[in-house]
């Protein structure tokens, strides 16, 4: 790190180091190890350079994902998600080369997910949701123990 910011200086850039982390957030992402496997392996021994979330400190988020309410994620191939967590396109919420925006917001992917989150009855046919494996934000109806961690 001291040599990066030795040569930031000289190149006059800004240098920013962030606390390392392991993309567990990303709910559609097989690392093919198990989270205990991938800290021990990847994580420095140092906590100052470790993302607090590994250190029992968050996640999930308090309150529900804003990203199935307020934004969307459309990739080069025109696949639609719910959010930048997601990079498989087996996950995509809809397709605009196929389908209009208003059709994918309002659609039966995106109408099971949100009540994931609002506790509102879903009444539309079975679908599978990558929402329901997310462990970023906090599902209604979860309730986070004294060491921060959901139970439900």
């Amino acid at each position: 790190m001291k040599i990066a910011q030795s040569m930031a200086r000289v190149m006059g850039v800004k240098i920013l180091f962030v606390p390392m982390g392991l993309s567990d957030d990303l709910p559609d992402a097989d690392w093919g190890q198990t989270l205990e496997e991938r800290k021990r392996r990847w994580l420095p021994e140092n906590k100052r350079y470790i993302d607090v979330s590994y250190l029992g400190k968050k996640r999930p988020a308090d309150g529900p994902c804003p990203h199935l309410f307020k934004s969307l994620v459309v990739n080069p191939a025109g696949k639609v998600f719910p959010c930048c967590y997601l990079t498989d396109e087996r996950n995509a919420f809809g397709d605009l080369t196929k389908e209009s925006l208003n059709d994918i917001w309002d659609n039966d992917k995106y109408r099971f997910s949100r009540s994931l989150f609002t506790g509102q009855k879903y009444y539309g046919p079975p679908v599978r949701s990558i929402c329901s494996e997310c462990r970023n934000y906090e599902k209604f109806g979860e309730k986070k123990n004294k060491r921060g961690k959901a139970s439900t």
